[in-house]
């Protein structure tokens, strides 16, 4: 979390490179983790209070009311019963666990900073908010082998970097070491580093079943400018799901594939799946129906470490499929960039394209055959074609500019094209 909204750009440094490291690191982050959990438990009791409390469930069913009657006052007033409600159960902010945490951090006193936990409980209680505007439906607790990251407010409590160490307690001289930059990144890191360090952020991932741990140090302003920008004038006439369409000045228009070569293996998938399906039932025998269906309830689950092998298994499936997911996009949008700057963007709206065609079925007149009404969630976590705009317009940002949007959904003339799926 950073003190100001100025720019900024992440600079990443592999630690924990002795065993004594990786144990400092690891310590780190299971109490991260264990306060994590414990405010993010604080918080769900706190919203689940004053959701329940009768005075809320009735001022809430009146301002609907009121507001189908456009009744302003009437509305306000309710809103500041409402808000007293909330606070009587310590909910009014992202503050909110500000008590709860200051008890946290005396039972971990010595062993984490106080800025760490700060930012920890602002993280739960943003995670319960998403609840609380209706983004989300479930809370989920970290469990003990997920990755974690814990990060603070400023450079200097909690996770601080100084002279190519980091340090967790200074007085203390609690310290880990980071991995130099490659000999080609020298020069880039040497002058990246000249700009100021907001915060670090300590991090852990698992890649190919050995857990490596990294610390992000989030710099001011931005990156040092090795890139080589074009001054043409580009068109970017469709950004769908599986590809670009992209039309440079005065050159006919060229199609070019999202992310080739990085689809997940369904089939592998699969039969990780019915592996890991078959190991969870022949180790929970008593969790399941005669029909085969999980029994209601609260059921305690063991799993076999088979189960677990498979199930590192197909993470890292996963994550490597997104990282090179992400290279793609990024050496496209370096192709794009050295082109020109100059740049004009239409894309479709990904949101929708996962949901199903609740239009009536249309007939393409080509083919005879009905156009798709499926979702296309799978062959958007596929192209991550959300992802590639992103990165585009982070990159342009760097040099003060952004694209024009011209999306499809704000343009009347797309508006039916732009409801029925073709790719």
């Amino acid at each position: 979390m950073t003190e100001n909204k100025t720019k900024s750009f992440v600079l990443e440094f592999e630690t924990g490179l002795t065993k004594k490291d990786r144990d400092l690191c690891e310590k780190k982050l299971r109490i991260g983790r264990s306060m994590y959990n414990a405010f993010l438990d604080e918080a769900l009791k706190r919203y689940n209070g004053y959701q329940n409390d009768e005075r809320f469930k009735t001022a809430v069913k009146l301002y609907r009311d009121a507001k189908e009657h456009k009744d302003k006052e009437e509305m306000k007033a309710l809103g500041d019963i409402m808000n007293q409600v909330k606070r009587e159960y310590g909910w009014n902010g992202k503050y909110s666990l500000s008590d709860f945490r200051k008890q946290q951090s005396e039972h971990f006193r010595g062993a984490i900073g106080s800025m760490i936990a700060a930012t920890l409980a602002q993280r739960a209680y943003h995670t319960v908010e998403k609840m609380e505007k209706g983004h989300t439906d479930r809370i989920n607790f970290v469990r003990k082998d997920d990755d974690f990251s814990i990060e603070g407010s400023t450079n200097d409590n909690g996770v601080i970097y100084r002279n190519g160490r980091i340090y967790f307690d200074i007085r203390k001289d609690v310290f880990v070491d980071i991995k130099p930059a490659r000999r080609n990144d020298e020069e880039y890191y040497s002058e990246a580093l000249q700009n100021r360090v907001k915060y670090c952020r300590l991090l852990s991932r698992t890649i190919r079943g050995k857990k490596r741990y990294y610390i992000h140090l989030v710099m001011e302003e931005t990156p040092p400018n090795h890139r080589i920008y074009g001054d043409g004038k580009i068109e970017i006439l469709d950004v769908k799901i599986s590809h670009v369409e992209l039309k440079k000045e005065n050159e006919k228009s060229e199609i070019i594939e999202l992310a080739p070569g990085c689809r997940n293996p369904e089939e592998k998938i699969a039969e990780i799946d019915r592996r890991m399906d078959a190991s969870r039932r022949a180790t929970n025998p008593d969790n399941y129906n005669e029909d085969g269906t999980v029994k209601k309830g609260i059921n305690k689950w063991a799993f076999s470490n088979n189960y677990r092998k498979l199930a590192a298994r197909r993470k890292e499936i996963y994550r490597s499929m997104a990282a090179r997911r992400k290279v793609a996009h990024e050496e496209l949008t370096n192709r794009i960039l050295a082109e020109g700057t100059d740049i004009t963007i239409r894309h479709l709206s990904y949101k929708e394209q996962q949901q199903r065609s609740k239009k009536e079925t249309e007939i393409n007149p080509n083919t005879g055959k009905p156009y798709s009404k499926s979702r296309q969630g799978k062959n958007i976590a596929n192209r991550a074609p959300s992802e590639f705009v992103s990165i585009l317009s982070r990159k342009l940002n760097y040099i003060d500019k952004a694209f024009a949007d011209e999306s499809k959904e704000n343009r009347k003339d797309d508006k039916n094209e732009n409801k029925i799926i073709r790719i």
